[in-house]
């Protein structure tokens, strides 16, 4: 079939998003359009919004599942990803602090530098 001869209609749209986790790219291909046109059909349709959105949260919520198998296992990297995520109200926090020589001020020198007889400057 002929690229965009094909009429796609919501349902078609929300197999082939459902099909690939949501990934509009991925189902452009399985439909043989543009990832622009999904995203066309997405912004006029409020139904298929909602299957998007669904979608996505599905996964995300799969996702986090993961993430927290992984927290219960032990696993120090996700522990600490969790805190840093979930965690801030209790000021598990990531700062870096820039400090100068010896732990004190930074120092910043700044340079101006006027250019004179530049072709198309005004005035």
């Amino acid at each position: 079939m002929e690229r965009g001869k094909r009429t796609l209609t919501i349902k078609l749209i929300a197999e082939a998003l459902e099909s690939t986790g949501g990934f509009i790219s991925q189902a452009a291909l399985n439909l043989d359009c543009s990832p622009r046109t999904i995203e066309r059909h997405l912004a006029k349709s409020k139904a298929l919004q909602d299957i998007a959105w669904g979608i996505n949260c599905r996964y995300l919520d799969l996702a986090e599942s993961k993430h927290l198998e992984e927290v219960k296992k032990g696993n120090y990297d996700a522990i600490r990803f969790h805190l840093r995520c979930k965690g801030k109200h209790r000021g598990y926090v990531e700062r870096q602090e820039l400090t100068g020589e010896g732990g004190g001020p930074l120092k910043q020198t700044i340079e101006v530098v006027f250019v004179e007889g530049n072709e198309g400057d005004a005035g």
